[in-house]
């Protein structure tokens, strides 16, 4: 009764030449070459071999074997297991509709070619008139093409890159710490508040895209320092230039990298050389485009005060975790956590508070306006930050028979769970109110005029109306343009007409007609029509677009004056006139002339707007 085993990369002579043999063994477990005995084989001059019974080989070659594919089966485990949480704890979002901006970033998107918004100014411009963001608008074009205008395949893409920032996550920790503590790391990341938040708003998809870059970007910059290749660094830089084309706050990404402990300061500043570069041309590329080396929103005179600004940050950590009891006991946990690696210094304090200057600092703009009052995509990057090093706390801590470290972090990411849970459910009804809106006006709609409260009336044209426009562009729909009134005494103007006034109703979140048209003194306000002409002006660049038909025939600067003429025609749907002028500063005064041109349908104009000097707001609208 004999059995066969097969030995790989056996030495059998001195020139320690590699051959596969072929050995028997009888059933004392005893070894030989095929057809030789152990003599035999010395008087051949072969080295000697040692004999062993074969299950004692084959169970070490079985260890061998399994000390190399375990690694790879916990890695594959983890990734399958990240990505089943992003869509389980965001299941809500595959069922959503438009939201917020979508409206308006559809439109954008089907007017222009991908590569328009990175080479051409005026339209990388147009996007946003103070941050150079032209990876978002690329987002919704790249998923036109895919999905066309069906918002499943946005959100299962947006989901995705939500997926792949907790993956790279758990990818660059597993370099450090073992892969228990990098996969609870990046299951915090992925249920806290923030990122629940930003699963549902395909608006911030560069928010997500950006630090998905930014970690790959670290992951492959720590990967060639530890090769010494070129080739790897090259790689770092390509997902660090993606990273800075999705948002400004991860541009200081090279700074951070100087500080981990890998490979010698030589090496690390060589290979993060090649984005110190790319800073210099980013920074020649934003002035160009924007014309500013600094973004942001706009300044404004009744901006937070500082008690305010302070309540604010104050504040954050209770955005971040919650306020009920078992949420003030993780924020304790968390800061035991950091308090005591910090004193056992198992934590690399001058990254840290790199990462920590470069993640926050850009925040303190925001406490002035709009504010820091909610856990959305303000908080995306730090909270980021604090799920990683809490997963280095846990990991730094005493090892132990008993998994306490575990059941720390699995505390941490129910309480965390549990607060983000309760925040999604609160913006639940703002969320349902827009897929209600959106689905009035990606619908077939025919002579509807919706009649909202909000004064902004602008936003809700170039927003709600550009699902219609990129139906139009998209999918050849031929739609109507619906209608948008904000006064009430407006409505009177539709009495004698065949339109379906509607408007939202919050408390069955449903479209309903409009049952009272007349204001409330049963008269209108005004005896003339009003038109509709809205035109953004971007200087130095000509005109983005005109709402209504026309042409702006003259553009002259006159000491601080700016004077625009042009025409327009008045359309029987447009009941109110709006213009929208974009100016490098807050105008001090504007001043409109109009006058007819002796055709009911066009309505001529002249506005001239007087610049305020040494005006530090930049981007203003009037």
């Amino acid at each position: 009764m004999g059995w066969e085993c097969i030995i790989q990369q056996l030495i059998l002579n001195a020139e320690s030449y590699r051959h596969l043999v072929r050995l028997t063994g009888d059933v004392r477990g005893n070894v030989y070459t095929e057809g030789a005995t152990t003599s035999a084989v010395t008087r051949t001059g072969f080295y000697p071999i040692e004999i062993v019974p074969c299950h004692d080989f084959m169970r070490a070659k079985l260890s061998g074997l399994l000390s190399i594919v375990r690694p790879h089966v916990t890695t594959s485990i983890s990734i399958l297991a990240l990505l089943a949480i992003t869509f389980l704890a965001n299941q809500s979002a595959l069922s959503a509709f438009w939201r917020f901006d979508d409206g308006w970033l559809l439109d954008y998107a089907s007017r222009f070619s991908p590569s328009d918004y990175f080479l051409n100014p005026a339209i990388t411009r147009g996007y946003s008139l103070n941050n150079l963001t032209p990876f978002n608008p690329f987002i919704y074009d790249m998923n036109l093409w895919l999905f066309g205008v069906s918002p499943r395949g946005f959100y299962v893409q947006h989901l995705l890159v939500m997926a792949g920032c907790a993956i790279t996550t758990f990818l660059l920790l597993r370099i450090w710490l073992a892969p228990r503590f990098a996969l609870a790391g990046s299951v915090l990341f992925l249920v806290g508040a923030p990122s629940l938040i930003v699963s549902q708003q395909l608006m911030v998809g560069h928010y997500l895209a950006g630090l998905m870059f930014s970690i790959l970007s670290v992951h492959t910059y720590v990967r060639s320092i530890e090769r010494e290749s070129w080739r790897l660094a090259l790689t770092a830089l390509l997902f660090y230039i993606l990273a800075t084309a999705c948002k400004e706050i991860y541009v200081p990404l090279p700074l951070t990298l100087l500080f981990i402990h890998k490979g010698t300061p030589g090496r690390r500043i060589m290979h993060a050389a090649p984005m110190v570069g790319w800073i210099l041309c980013y920074t020649l590329w934003r002035y160009l485009v924007l014309g500013s080396l600094i973004g942001g929103y706009d300044t404004i005179s009744q901006g937070n005060t500082w008690p305010e600004k302070l309540s604010q940050l104050v504040g954050i950590p209770q955005l971040l975790f919650g306020s009920a009891p078992v949420n003030i006991a993780v924020i304790v946990v968390v800061g035991a956590l950091v308090s005591y690696t910090l004193y056992k210094r198992r934590l690399n304090l001058p990254l840290t508070m790199v990462i920590a200057a470069a993640v926050l600092l850009p925040m303190v703009p925001l406490l002035e306006f709009p504010g820091i009052t909610r856990p959305n995509r303000y908080l995306f990057l730090p909270w980021w930050l604090i799920s990683v090093i809490c997963a280095v706390a846990v990991a730094s801590l005493p090892s132990s028979k008993h998994p306490y470290r575990m059941g720390i972090s699995l505390f941490l990411i129910v309480g965390v769970a549990i607060h983000a849970h309760q925040v999604r459910s609160s913006a639940q009804p703002g969320l349902h109110a827009f897929d209600t809106k959106y689905r009035l006006f990606a619908s077939q709609a025919p002579d509807t005029v919706y009649f909202s409260s909000n004064k902004d009336a602008y936003h809700q044209e170039t927003v709600l109306n550009g699902i219609r426009n990129a139906l139009n562009r998209v999918h050849g729909a031929k739609l109507q343009r619906v209608g948008i009134l904000t006064k009430r005494e407006n409505l009177t103007r539709l009495n004698n007409r065949k339109f379906s006034i509607v408007q939202y109703d919050q408390s069955c979140n449903c479209i309903r007609e409009v049952e009272n048209p007349l204001p409330e003194n049963g008269k209108s306000k005004y005896s003339e029509q009003p038109g509709v002409l809205e035109v953004a002006l971007s200087p130095p660049y000509p005109p983005l677009f005109e709402y209504a038909a026309g042409e702006i025939e003259h553009i002259s600067v006159d000491g601080s004056n700016l004077n625009i003429k042009g025409w327009t025609e008045l359309s029987n749907e447009d009941l109110e006139q709006q213009f929208l002028i974009v100016t490098p500063g807050r105008p001090e005064q504007t001043h409109r002339i109009n006058s007819c041109r002796g055709i009911a349908s066009i309505y001529a104009w002249v506005i001239a707007v007087r610049q305020r000097q040494n005006c530090p707001d930049r981007g203003s609208a009037c």
